[in-house]
């Protein structure tokens, strides 16, 4: 489980908004082209526009219109706290974790005769059994964000020198495990 469903809703609209934009971008640029091209023609057109279709000004300003209630996050972005993460049902959750922990630390001690049991060690312990099934995979995935950000710098920079100590010589060899 990478993410929560109630991401699900946030990411189709954003993907949502993301076509409507490429989608904007290639009608442009085809309407550009498609210009560009009856100007190569008729180089005496390009003083007076062919007709309304190439009024580019008026394509943004109709898509603007399509996009403007979709471009801010609205009330129905927001999304409640799901079920597993509500206070009410993580309470019950931990009181039964850390009682069992705690009653189990207790016989232990008993069992080995120790007066003192550290109440640290069952808060944390319980917190851990809480919390791991999130923050392992979460942890997981900024291990790698960690790796690619502090390895992509060190490669650009071993090609760099390995790009000045062999300037007139082929570097294919000696470059391509970095560069890939």
């Amino acid at each position: 489980r990478w993410s929560y469903s109630y991401m699900n809703g946030i990411l189709k609209k954003g993907a949502s908004i993301h076509r409507h934009t490429k989608q904007r971008q290639k009608r442009r640029r085809t309407l550009i082209e498609e210009r560009e091209r009856q100007l190569r023609q008729n180089p005496a057109a390009g003083d007076v526009p062919a007709d309304d279709d190439f009024d580019l000004d008026e394509i943004d300003d109709d898509d603007d219109e399509s996009l403007e209630g979709q471009q801010q996050l609205t009330h129905e972005d927001l999304f409640a706290t799901p079920i597993c993460m509500r206070a009410a049902s993580l309470q019950p959750k931990f009181n039964s974790i850390y009682n069992a922990k705690k009653t189990a630390e207790e016989a232990q001690a008993t069992k080995k005769k120790k007066k003192r049991i550290n109440p640290n060690k069952t808060l944390t312990s319980t917190l851990w059994t809480i919390a791991s099934p999130t923050f392992v995979p979460a942890g997981f995935c900024q291990l790698i964000t960690v790796v690619a950000q502090v390895s992509i710098p060190l490669f650009v920079w071993r090609l760099l020198r390995i790009l000045e100590e062999n300037p007139a010589q082929s570097v294919f060899v000696a470059a391509i495990p970095y560069v890939i």
